[in-house]
């Protein structure tokens, strides 16, 4: 772009373990960033990564960047979907870029690229790793998919851009985002997804994945409800074949034959119903952490700093 865009943009960062890989993958980040962009500012999440925050603050000090740079530190480690959405909650950008995985291999290309869609019309663009990320990544975007309640689908991906229509949007249809990109796919707006080749591999991060897998399968897609409502049916199958072979037992041989089958029945009828409470426990606990827990996410303070 020979001309810098007039538009303020924020870049949003999940700090990592890693204090010297974060910080060079950040100044990547915001090298072009400053090429492209007049007005922008960069908002790091501490996630009680205390160590890469204080590397980040010492060295962005020392740096010669205007923009400011925002350091929310959460008071608990709380995962990167609510460390994110503090993130988003506190930046003031036009449009905003998320990078909540250092070890996406995403390169700095993808920020003008990712833009360029955006400006064709898209309100949400998401950049994707060729190979789609790793097997049980692919499994469980498949079974997402397939049972997804809105006709948009996820993967594997190193980073979004959302305009800020997109945030209010997002933040109307609920105040906490429990999964970002099944939102996104569920907003109703325009979304596109653009491919990458991973300069240094791509690996996932590591935060919780089965429970948030879950959860996402609770709160978007049918998936639960199907297995939930298979199950019984199968049950009631065996419930009904059950009845009908002890009638048969009843009626031709000594009722005692059919005690095996009988106890047979009884465990896998109370392992069906155990099964059962089990998913309507998940449902329950969701619904009471949506509902009664005010509280999105725990910020113990917030950083402005500028360099010397």
């Amino acid at each position: 772009m020979a001309n810098k865009e007039k538009c303020m943009v924020s870049g949003i960062f999940y700090l990592g373990k890693d204090p010297q890989k974060t910080y060079g993958f950040i100044e990547s980040i915001c090298d072009e960033l400053e090429r492209l962009f007049e007005n922008y500012e960069i908002v790091a999440v501490n996630d009680c990564e205390d160590e890469t925050a204080e590397y980040l603050k010492k060295q962005y000090q020392d740096s010669s960047r205007s923009a400011a740079l925002t350091i929310v530190n959460l008071s608990v480690r709380q995962g990167v979907e609510r460390a994110m959405n503090a993130g988003i909650d506190i930046s003031i950008g036009d449009y905003l870029f998320e990078f909540d995985n250092i070890g996406s291999g995403i390169s700095s290309d993808v920020v003008e690229k990712s833009f360029k869609k955006c400006t064709e019309g898209y309100d949400i663009v998401s950049a994707s790793p060729v190979n789609g990320g790793s097997g049980t990544s692919k499994w469980f975007y498949s079974i997402f998919n397939r049972f997804s309640h809105s006709g948009g689908r996820i993967g594997s991906d190193g980073m979004h851009l959302l305009s800020r229509r997109a945030v209010n949007r997002l933040h109307a249809i609920n105040s906490y985002i429990p999964y970002r990109k099944a939102a996104y796919a569920a907003s109703g707006l325009r979304t596109a997804t653009i491919t990458y080749a991973p300069e240094s591999g791509f690996s996932s991060v590591q935060d919780d994945r089965t429970g948030k897998a879950m959860d996402a399968l609770i709160l978007y897609t049918d998936a639960a409800y199907k297995l939930s409502l298979s199950i019984a049916m199968f049950m009631f199958l065996i419930a009904i074949a059950s009845g009908i072979y002890t009638l048969v037992i009843y009626l031709s041989m000594k009722p005692v034959a059919g005690w095996t089958t009988t106890m047979a029945v009884i465990s896998a009828g109370f392992a069906g119903i155990f099964l059962l409470f089990a998913i309507v426990i998940k449902y329950l606990s969701l619904l009471v952490d949506l509902v009664f827990h005010n509280q999105k996410y725990l910020v113990a303070s917030v950083d402005k700093v500028q360099h010397h």
